[in-house]
Order: structure tokens, then C-alpha cells, then sequence
């Protein structure tokens, strides 16, 4: 709804919209988030088509090329990387780097989720934390396992009652700067994610287990 794209009459859409689109898309997403946005609109345009009783003279959709995808990422910290890492973090100059970093590998909770943290997301009695405004759209509650659950108490208490007060573009300075430290190439954020994910396999955790953390 943002695109010039939604203006575009239903008898007039045709693939050159939809290229037009993709020029612009490009532009600030990956070919993967704009083949996903081609599916997206297909599945609109055939609803519309099947149940809604509007006219499509075609779906242009079908008659679209998809992006070619980059292969999934693969990478985690190996062999001592985790510990290098986490002492670099502790010479940072910022208190809440290596908490962030700490939690994020015993959560694999998202670099977003992570900033959103609120004092009254957490749970003391039961040890969980929610989790709002999530990319999926949807809040979820989340176990809080005892290390993570003693990283945040560890933390002070803050008058706006968030519990790492960083914005994105100060944590990605922060953690370039350890990264570098540690030299420890090729590694982002989200792959903490899926190096969280990996750990808890080796603890034995089964897939729907991971799957609801």
C-alpha cells in the first residue's frame, strides 16, 4: 500500500507495474524479501479472482521472473570464537554490549526484540519474557533459562525502563569494534541467532522445543 503500485487499476496491472515495482523494491530489500512480496500479491490477485468475484483480466503475477536468491547463511562461532568474542565485548566501552551479546546466544532472540526490552516484559515469578511487536506481527512469551534470566537482573534499573538503551546503529558500531578485537571475520548479528539455535541442540533440546523459544 506504500508503492505506487497500489493506485495501479485492476484491468491495467500488467507485468510492466510489477517490473516497475521490483526496480523500486530492489532498491532497499534482497531478491528473496521481493520474491516474497511477488508471492504475496499473487495470492491477492487470485483471492480476488476465486472468491471475491472482482475482474483480473490475468494474474501478471505468473508471468513474472524471480529473483535469483543468495544461498542460506551457515555461519556460527566455532572453537573458542564464542569466549573470544565475549571478552571483547567486555573491553567495549559500554556496559550493555556483552549483556546483549550474552543473551542473545542463550535466547537467539532478534537484534530488534533485543532493543524492545522492557522492565515490565519480564516475568520474576515464572521466568519468562514477552516479547512484543515481533516481526511476525505477534507477541510471544518466551523461558528465560537461568543465565538469561540472571543477565537481566544483573542489569540496572532505568527510568524509561529499557534494558539495553542502545539504538541499532550504536550496537552495530559497538559490535564491529569486538568483532575486530576478537578477529573474528564474516560474522553478523543474526548469526548469533542461529548459533543460539545450534546450542541448544548440542543440550540435547528437541526441534519443537527450539522452534518455541
Amino acid at each position: 500500500l506504500k508503492d505506487t503500485i497500489s493506485d495501479t487499476n485492476c484491468l491495467r496491472l500488467s507485468t510492466r507495474h510489477l517490473n516497475e515495482f521490483r526496480e523500486r523494491r530492489l532498491m532497499s530489500v534482497t531478491g528473496s524479501t521481493f520474491n516474497k512480496d511477488l508471492s504475496f500479491i499473487s495470492s491477492v490477485i487470485q483471492s480476488a479472482i476465486n472468491d471475491w468475484g472482482i475482474y483480473f483480466p490475468s494474474n501478471p503475477c505468473r508471468s513474472m521472473k524471480r529473483e535469483k536468491e543468495s544461498k542460506p547463511r551457515t555461519r556460527i562461532l566455532e572453537d573458542n570464537a564464542q569466549t573470544e568474542l565475549l571478552e571483547a565485548c567486555a573491553l567495549v566501552n559500554n556496559i550493555y554490549l556483552k549483556p546483549m551479546v550474552s543473551f542473545s546466544i542463550e535466547t537467539a532472540i532478534r537484534q530488534g526484540e533485543l532493543l524492545k526490552i522492557r522492565y515490565g516484559n519480564i516475568n520474576f515469578r515464572n521466568r519468562t519474557l514477552l516479547l512484543t511487536d515481533t516481526k511476525n506481527g505477534e507477541d510471544r512469551t518466551i523461558p528465560l533459562s537461568e543465565k538469561a534470566f540472571l543477565i537481566l537482573s544483573s542489569l540496572p534499573r532505568r527510568i524509561d525502563r529499557r534494558m539495553f538503551p542502545l539504538t541499532r546503529d550504536v550496537l552495530k558500531c559497538h559490535f564491529r569494534w569486538a568483532l575486530k578485537k576478537a578477529k573474528i571475520e564474516g560474522f553478523r548479528w543474526h548469526d548469533l541467532r542461529r548459533h543460539a539455535c545450534s546450542l541448544m541442540f548440542e543440550k540435547g533440546l528437541d526441534v519443537p522445543s527450539v522452534q518455541a523459544i
